[in-house]
């Protein structure tokens, strides 16, 4: 009787063992799915910001350069005021203005998808 007791003692513990262990693995499962879950949305926010970063910086270049070209050209038409200007400096100048243009409608551009 003595050892049928202690056999029904320790199925009934390796029950609960092996009950509390699956508890104990499928709470750590469930733990990971929703860490994995909360780190996926903080990369997607990561990635939206990032690329808000980029599309400001982009535009801050891009205004830089037209500023640059604002200031070359101005440049150019004051050295040259009155005076007739040699055909390297006017091809630049043309350059220029084509350039300056051309970064304008970029600046137009990224202010409608802003």
């Amino acid at each position: 009787m003595n050892g049928k007791i202690l056999k029904t003692v320790i199925s009934l513990l390796t029950i609960i063992g092996i009950v509390f262990g699956a508890y104990l693995y499928l709470e750590r499962e469930f733990a990971r799915a929703a860490d994995l879950q909360q780190t996926n949305k903080n990369l997607e926010q990561t990635n939206k910001n990032l690329e808000n970063t980029n599309k400001r910086f982009e535009y801050k270049i891009t205004q830089d350069a037209l500023e640059a070209a604002e200031q070359r050209a101005y440049r150019i038409e004051t050295a040259y005021d009155n005076k007739k200007i040699p055909d390297t400096v006017k091809e630049e100048y043309n350059g220029l203005k084509i350039k300056q243009e051309n970064l304008k409608r970029a600046l137009d551009r990224m202010e409608t998808i802003k």
